[in-house]
Order: C-alpha cells, then structure tokens, then sequence
C-alpha cells in the first residue's frame, strides 16, 4: 500500500479524500452498478426485440465495481410467522350470533314463494334444493288469511322434548328458548290464535319510525341557598330538606303542599337549632316523628312548633361543646320504670345522702350562709367578678363587657343600646389554626353584637343580703323520711341586677309539686326572653311576690329535706334562701379542670341519660331543667350502686 501512495503524501492531507465530490462519485458509481445489475436480470428474462437495436450508454466511471454478498443463509425465507390462535367467541356472543342465524332464516323462509308439491316421479330442475320451513296444520284462520294480514315473520321451531324422542331432539340454548317463548307470546297477542303445542318465533315491525318517550314533566324541589357564614352547611340543610319533603309526599296530595310542608319544617329547625349538632339531633328527632305518625295514624304527633310562652329556662347560657358534640336522637319519656321504679322515697333519700355538700364546700361554691345580724346572709365574695374601681355608680355589663354608669338605686346614669353576643365563644380550629368563634353567629371575638338591648344589664345577686329566711327543722316523721325535692329558678335583668321570675319544684317521682310566676319587686330590664321565654304580658297579671314564694317553700321544706339543683347557688340567692341540706349536681359531676368551671345540664345529660334537652328556641322549660336534675342523680345512684357490688 505504501508503494502506491506519491511521495509528497501526508497524513494531514487525509480530508481532501474524503471531500463531498468522492463521496457523490463513490455513490453515483454503485448506483450504475446496480441499474447495470438489474438491466441484466431484466434482459435474461424478456427476449430483446428487434427493435432494441441501440445499446445502454455507458457510464464512462472506471473502478472496480462493488457487489453486494449474498448471505449464507436466507433468514427471512426460513423465518416463519406464527399465526395468532383463533379467538373463542363468548357465550353472549355465541347466543347473538344463534340468534341472528335464526332471524335470517326465518327472514328467508317468509321471502321464498310457496311451492306446491311436485309429484314423486318428476324432479326439481334445479341442481340443489332449499329448505322451507313449513307451517303447521291448526284449527284456526287460514294460512293464506293470517300471511296477508299481518307482518309477521313466523318460522318453525322443532318440536319440544316431550313430544319427540331424545335421540332426535336438537339442543336448544335456554336464552333461545326464553327469547321464543316471548316472541310466540307476542304473536298470539297480535293474531288473536295460538299454536297448539308449537312456539313461533316473531320479528317486531321496524317499518315505521321509532319515537322517543317524552318524560312526564316533574316539578323541582326547593334549594337551600347557599350562605358561607350560616350555622348549618347548605348542604346538611339541603339533605334534611329532601328527608321531610319525601315524608310528606306519602301523606299529602300533591307535591305543591309536600314542598311547603317540607321547607316549614326544615326552617323551624333550623331557627330553634344554635349550631350543626343540634340542629342534626332535632332533624332526627322530627324525622322520627313523622314516620311514627304515618305507621299508626290513630298516634297523633306531638307538633314541632316552638313552646307556648310560658315555657321558661336557666338564667344563663349553660351550654356547652360536649352537649354539642353529643347528639342523641331519643326524648325518652319521664316516666320510665327503670329510672324511678327502683329508687324512689325513702330507699332513694338514704342512697343520696353521701352526695350532700359539706359546709366547707357550700361556702366555696357561694351559697348564701347565716350572718350574725337575723335576716342577712354571707356569701363568699368573687374576686373575678370584683369591680376595677371604688366608685359605686360604675358598672361592667355582663353581655358586652363595656362598663356604664347606675345608681345604687338603680337609675341608669349610661343610657346606651348594649351590642352583645347571646352565645358564649368557644375555640374552634378553622383552616388549621386555632380560632375564637360565637356560638350564635360563628362570629371572631372582634364581631359586632349579634343582638340588641335598650340598656346595659348585670349579673349582681348580693348587692342586697338582706331578706333571706333560712328553713327550720321540724319534728322527723316516723319512716325518718324527711322528703326529696328537684328545684329550678328562672330570673330576669331589672335595674338592680337579676331577680326571680319562675320557680319550679318537682319530687322524686318526677311529679311536680309546686310551680309559680313570681313578680319582681324592681323595674324589669331585661325579661331574658330568649332563655326563660317570660314576657312582658305572662307578668302582666301575677301578684305573686318573693315573700309569697317564701311562705310556701319554708311550710314545704325543712332543714333535713334533700333539695336537688345544677349550680343551686343562684336559684338560692334569688329566692333568698338559706338551706343546709343540698345536692347540687355541678358538684357532683365536676369540669376536668376543676373549679371555677363547671359543665353544662344538657351537657351532662347528654353524656350520662343519653337525652337531648334545652333545645326549644322559644326558651328552656324549667320543668325539664328540674327533672332531668332528679334524673341525673337516680342514674349517678345507680352507677354507683354497680361499682360497690
């Protein structure tokens, strides 16, 4: 090879061999090669003509000419394409695919003209035969007759099991024969004669046009509007909605009024409900209602309408999370054996006695206490609730906590509407953080005032200790049964703090004993309507003052009675009341974080009697509070009963 290369070569000089104009020589050369290649193949196999005198021009390229090699061995001749198996069809597509054959067939048979019999000697002139399928001979119209007169396609089917022999009875899919059996039905449906002991199978008519079914026209139901900053998701409310709705659609007679019903019903609720966990409770509550009413027409239901106005509560809020979160569906009847059928009387007045306050924690928790002076009472004082300032006229409002001017004599010095919040507010997690929210609107702690007032009110119970009457002890009777007793107080705002408005007294078997509107002796403030639902006009009438109330309970009581109460110290500050012997169920079943927070009534009968009360808008009965205190006390008795055994 060195031999061949010129002596002024160098290895630099490389690239000038492999120029553009080489590499288009080099290709253009084996592209004459292989023209060349199949002009000669093409000349092998077609003569040359005659005519074809003039020969290929040369291409005039000088070289050594480039041949491809064939391969040893010819792989894509040996290589072979396994072919793909045959896919199975499916039973669903083998049935349709039986009955499509069977469609033609019968298509077929109806199409072909009938052919009259040919006698034995002569022969067909065609060289293959068809087969008709024949129609059976009945008693009925003519053959002739039902062809001309109807559409449909009839074809033969083999006879049944029953009448031929197995060896020569075909198999027949059972969708086959479900789909004969229907189409023979409709046949003797539309002809009017039946087959004897054979199934025809019918083809519907598809020469007319198919119309769709226009729906019957269907009246919407009523939407909830959405509303970001409501109590009760639209969603929630939207549910119950459709609940009611569909109760009443089964007991009235249109759907108009099942509308109306349905949206009065769900609004009710949905006003006497102070957040989401109530407002579920008295939805199931009212639900069941309704269907307990439809099963037993003669059972009239009790209305869901808001109590009469003479249904009174708490003077304060005693609501709280725990009685929210726990939502019971069942007002269970006061008159249950297994709550006052066991403990009752005397046996009950024993099991309660190591629940009694001592005199240390009568004291702690504010019952009012004898005083030197005869008529006056001692109360220990709360430093919480102790005023900034030495000046008597100033004063702190309970409701918005802005401070006003009034009198000892309880002229009001501030006279300005009070803005507040008749809900309490509680910490509640919204977006991951920790916030204050009301229980009335879901307002932040910086909201405006949800409701308003005239004035400006307090909470002051002891400003006057004076007039308080203390019960005295009395000969024992003969069973030491001293009596059992359930009391509830409801108050109202005058100008001189909260005073007595209601008083009610139920005994052990939840009966009530004594009951009476009271009339303040001070102007009226506030009537606390929204939690004692006493009006103006319910006190328009009464006569009954705090000394009446007196006489009664001080004949009625004595000091070794048993009285029972949620955080009694107020219902005896109001009646101006000094008694030794008291439960007071606050005490008994205690905040985990101790004094001075207490849990809430409904609270706590929620989570221990499993009852849902305080839940009328229209205001809390003192009834109930008064019961469900006794009831609360027989259920602790019980339990406890069960531990010592």
């Amino acid at each position: 090879m060195d031999a061949d290369l010129p002596e002024d070569f160098h290895m630099n000089d490389t690239d000038i061999s492999f120029s553009e104009t080489d590499t288009y020589e080099e290709c253009l050369k084996i592209f004459n090669e292989e023209t060349a290649t199949l002009n000669d193949t093409m000349k092998k196999q077609v003569p040359p003509s005659s005519d074809e005198s003039e020969e290929m021009p040369s291409s005039g390229l000088v070289g050594k000419k480039r041949v491809a090699h064939a391969p040893k061995f010819d792989t894509w001749r040996m290589r072979k394409i396994p072919n793909k198996p045959k896919a199975q069809p499916s039973p669903a597509q083998v049935c349709h695919n039986r009955f499509l054959i069977a469609q033609q067939e019968a298509l077929g048979t109806m199409q072909s003209p009938p052919r009259k019999k040919a006698p034995p000697n002569v022969t067909s002139p065609s060289p293959e035969k068809k087969r008709v399928a024949h129609l059976p001979n009945f008693a009925g119209p003519s053959n002739t007759t039902s062809s001309s007169s109807t559409n449909k396609r009839i074809s033969r089917v083999p006879p049944s099991s029953s009448s031929a022999p197995k060896s020569s009875t075909p198999y027949v899919s059972s969708r086959r024969l479900i789909m004969e059996r229907k189409f023979a039905a409709v046949h003797r449906a539309n002809s009017g004669f039946e087959i004897p002991g054979k199934t025809l199978a019918t083809t519907a008519d598809k020469s007319g046009r198919r119309m769709a079914h226009i729906p019957t026209k269907v009246t919407p139901r009523p939407v909830i509007p959405a509303s970001p900053g409501s109590k009760v998701p639209s969603v929630v409310r939207q549910r119950y909605l459709n609940l009611f709705i569909d109760e009443f659609l089964k007991t009235t007679d249109t759907e108009k009024e099942a509308f109306e019903q349905g949206l009065k019903e769900e609004n009710n609720i949905y006003e006497r409900a102070s957040n989401k966990q109530i407002y579920l409770s008295l939805s199931i509550n009212n639900l069941k209602r309704l269907r307990t009413a439809r099963a037993d027409p003669s059972n009239k239901a009790v209305p869901s309408s808001p109590p009469p106005k003479n249904a009174v509560s708490h003077s304060a809020v005693l609501g709280g999370k725990a009685a929210a979160q726990n939502a019971f569906t069942l007002h269970r009847s006061a008159g249950r054996p297994g709550v006052q059928g066991v403990y009752q009387g005397k046996e009950l007045f024993d099991k309660l006695q190591p629940y009694l306050l001592t005199r240390e924690q009568l004291w702690d928790n504010g019952y009012p206490r004898s005083a030197v002076i005869p008529g006056q009472a001692e109360v220990k004082e709360d430093g919480s609730k102790k005023p900034a300032t030495a000046d008597s006229n100033q004063k702190i409002c309970c409701r918005c906590g802005k401070t006003f001017l009034r009198r000892p004599g309880g002229e009001y010095i501030t006279k300005e509407t009070c803005s507040f919040h008749w809900g309490k507010l509680w910490r509640k997690k919204v977006g991951g953080m920790v916030d204050h929210r009301f229980s009335c609107c879901s307002g932040d702690s910086e909201a405006i005032g949800c409701c308003l007032s005239k004035l400006h009110v307090t909470e002051d119970k002891t400003s006057d200790l004076s007039g308080f009457m203390k019960t005295y002890s009395k000969s024992p009777p003969r069973d030491g049964y001293s009596g059992l007793y359930a009391l509830d107080c409801e108050m109202c705002y005058t100008v001189k703090g909260m005073e007595l408005t209601r008083v009610t007294v139920v005994d052990d078997q939840l009966k009530q004993v004594y009951d009476s509107l009271v009339k303040p002796d001070n102007a009226v403030v506030d009537y606390n309507t929204r939690f004692s639902g006493i009006t103006e006009d319910d006190l328009k009438s009464v006569d009954t003052k705090l000394h009446n109330v007196q006489a009664v309970l001080l004949n009625m009581f004595s000091s070794e009675t048993i009285l029972i109460g949620h955080s009694l110290e107020s219902d005896m500050l109001a009646l101006k009341l000094i008694h030794e012997s008291v439960i007071d169920t606050a005490v008994v079943f205690p905040h985990k974080l101790g004094p001075p927070l207490k849990r809430a009534l409904r609270t706590l009968m929620a989570e221990f009697v499993k009852k849902i009360i305080q839940s009328d808008v229209g205001g809390h009965d003192s009834m109930e509070d008064a019961k469900s205190c006794m009831e609360l006390m027989i259920w602790k008795v019980k339990e406890d009963a069960k531990t010592k055994k």
